[in-house]
């Protein structure tokens, strides 16, 4: 990600007024990334297959994260954080649009806790400067309530792996299923949340099912009436694991990261780009050229209702429980012939798998609706018309799921 000039860094860190830490790059370690056995993934039955189709390009898109996990030494301790990274390129050398980018990028990682959690943000530890590694870090604490019933660390996992790791909503070979009404309940938790950043008059700008995290146990123990049915554990009390009751993946609790690129939705600037990673550029709006500098006047500059389009694909992928790299070929389509397809060919099967209101409010999403198909694009009506016609009606079926 290009955002800064790396020669002013060093002073817009020293110069900072910002209550926001300043960290010392050597006081993050990167953990060591380990396999899903080693981290305690769930366990599958010798022989159950668990890979994904395995065309070229789902296995090129297998291991892709925007953030990694890290230790920071703070107090005689080290703290668990998420991590994301921001690359520094020597294309944004000017001193003033350098300050104005790195002041709004204090501003959104220093609003206050009771704030950043009604849009679902994590508590930033603090920003360091890699001069070596030409880089922004950005680290975030993890959630106070997340627990792991193993007694460690929670696990952290995004959506995107969720949809590669369990790859339909119900896996009778595997036991496990992803619950129907969890899958409304966190649509609607991720619109709420986007919705909230807007109301405070800020833009997100890199919503993707790759910045959607939990943090815990993949799979958790599911109530039906009265009896709780613990999948993968030993309820005999005799050693043995009972793999017989059937466990549901973790949607609970989803937290955005990405904010990295996030400006107000009055500002007159812009960074330059989301990150060049190709399975992320089709979240992006087919009319947003990815750059609204002031020195290109032909680039589309970012509204409000390009969230609401990135976020209409992630609940589309909800829906369907289907990553997007498997509807349409990311590679080698235009983004507006991605829209097109998805419009005419993938949202109509919502109506079968969450209902034709959630149908609806995705399609409201990708379709130009909020504008009025580029007619009225001002924020606050497009807001005002995501309220009622998005929001609103997720909010109704996830109380009537809940």
């Amino acid at each position: 990600m290009l955002l800064l000039s790396a020669e002013n860094v060093s002073k817009l860190m020293a110069s900072s007024q910002s209550a926001l830490p300043k960290l010392h790059p050597q006081s993050v370690t990167r953990l060591a990334s380990s396999s899903t056995e080693e981290e305690g993934g769930d366990d599958v039955s010798e022989g159950d297959d668990q890979s994904l189709d395995s065309t070229e390009e789902i296995e090129d898109l297998g291991d892709i994260h925007t953030y990694w996990l890290g230790t920071l030494a703070e107090n005689k301790s080290e703290t668990p954080v998420v991590v994301e990274e921001m690359e520094i390129g020597p294309d944004f050398n000017d001193v003033a649009r350098s300050e104005i980018l790195f002041q709004s990028l204090e501003q959104v990682l220093g609003l206050r806790s009771e704030l950043a959690s009604k849009f679902r943000a994590l508590s930033c530890a603090g920003i360091y400067h890699d001069i070596d590694r030409r880089a922004i870090g950005l680290t975030y604490r993890y959630p106070e309530k997340c627990a792991s019933t193993s007694g460690k660390q929670p696990r952290v996992f995004d959506l995107a792996e969720l949809f590669r790791e369990y790859t339909n909503p119900i896996e009778f070979h595997r036991n496990i299923f992803v619950g129907l009404d969890d899958r409304i309940q966190l649509a609607h938790e991720l619109a709420a949340a986007v919705f909230e950043f807007h109301k405070m008059d800020w833009l997100h700008k890199n919503i993707s099912s790759y910045n959607v995290l939990f943090f815990g146990e993949k799979t958790t123990s599911y109530r039906v009436g009265t009896e709780v049915y613990t999948g993968g554990t030993d309820i005999d009390g005799d050693g043995d694991i009972d793999k017989s009751c059937p466990r549901k993946v973790n949607l609970k609790q989803p937290f955005l990261i990405g904010f990295s690129h996030s400006r107000p939705g009055s500002a007159d600037y812009s960074n330059k780009m989301h990150s060049a990673d190709e399975a992320l550029f089709p979240y992006r709006h087919p009319d947003y050229s990815g750059a609204d500098a002031a020195d290109l006047p032909t680039a589309s500059g970012f509204l409000a209702e390009y969230d609401y389009y990135s976020l209409g694909l992630v609940l589309l992928e909800i829906g369907l429980w289907n990553p997007l790299w498997h509807m349409v070929r990311i590679r080698t389509m235009a983004k507006s012939k991605i829209r097109d397809t998805l419009c005419r060919t993938w949202i109509p099967f919502l109506a079968s798998t969450v209902g034709e209101t959630f149908a609806k409010a995705v399609d409201t999403c990708l379709s130009g609706r909020l504008s009025r198909f580029g007619r009225a694009p001002e924020k606050d009506k497009v807001d005002e018309r995501f309220e009622r016609l998005v929001l609103g009606p997720l909010h109704n079926l996830a109380m009537g799921h809940s």
